[in-house]
């Protein structure tokens, strides 16, 4: 029978616990909240194609092991290498893998955290790159910052609120639209679609496929009605052939 491992003092050691929330509300306000479900889902919707690329949002990153309290909470992060699966905390150590870009739905209250000790955090965990996003443009101007990382540090980057970040990691250009970031291909510069978006396509593909079988099923009757017409008349005209 195996026995517990105990320290020198003969004491059983106590299990490290990494709790899967912080208390803390996901955004700053209801605008953060959606603006960030829409981010993740357009990354989501451009990443699609891309195997082993897992982005997620508002998730508990553990950066040392044994110590719970050096975490971080992303509001988005993607990670490549990764199959895209639901965690309820990411622990560096044990998935070995650094999130390649992170971004931040910033706001007055927590603008010293994004642009400073976060931004610090993020260069040193190797982060490739980093965007703090305003959606109420509450004190960026423009509302977008990006930063790249270069000899570990996060360097900022020249970006224009109309021209958005170009991200490397990503393929994609990332633009303020309203109080949205939008994911927009930089190669073909189609813009992925918001969750409301994409819902309003999945309506119409229904309405449409239901018009379609409609018609199809309306000439499948026809084509019947026809059939039938056509046996009548043979039967009409073997009939008039046996009475002459």
């Amino acid at each position: 029978m195996k026995h517990p491992a105990t320290t020198s003092a003969g004491l059983v050691p106590t299990a490290v616990t990494y709790p899967d929330s912080d208390g803390q509300p996901m955004g700053e306000t209801a605008v953060h909240v959606e603006a960030t479900y829409d981010l993740i889902h357009g990354l989501r919707c451009h990443l699609q194609l891309r195997h082993n690329v897992l982005t997620t949002g508002n998730v508990l990153l553990y950066y040392e092991e044994g110590d719970p309290t050096s975490v971080v909470v992303p509001d988005v992060m993607v990670i490549k290498g990764l199959t895209a699966k639901l965690l309820g905390t990411y622990k560096l150590w044990e998935q070995g893998v650094v999130p390649c870009v992170v971004v931040e739905l910033t706001s007055k209250s927590s603008r010293l955290a994004d642009i400073g000790t976060k931004r610090a955090l993020y260069a040193m965990l190797g982060v490739a790159e980093y965007v703090v996003f305003d959606p109420l443009g509450e004190y960026l101007r423009p509302r977008i910052r990006a930063f790249r990382l270069q000899d570990g540090d996060l360097v900022p980057l020249p970006v224009s609120e109309s021209d958005g970040f170009a991200s490397d990691e990503l393929g994609c250009i990332l633009r303020p639209d309203g109080d949205r970031l939008r994911v927009v291909d930089s190669g073909s510069g189609e813009v992925a679609p918001t969750r409301a978006e994409s819902l309003q396509r999945a309506v119409e593909a229904r309405e449409q496929a239901a018009a379609l079988a409609a018609r199809a099923e309306a000439a499948a009757a026809r084509a019947d009605e026809a059939e039938q017409r056509l046996a009548e008349l043979s039967a009409e005209i073997v009939a008039l052939r046996g009475r002459t």
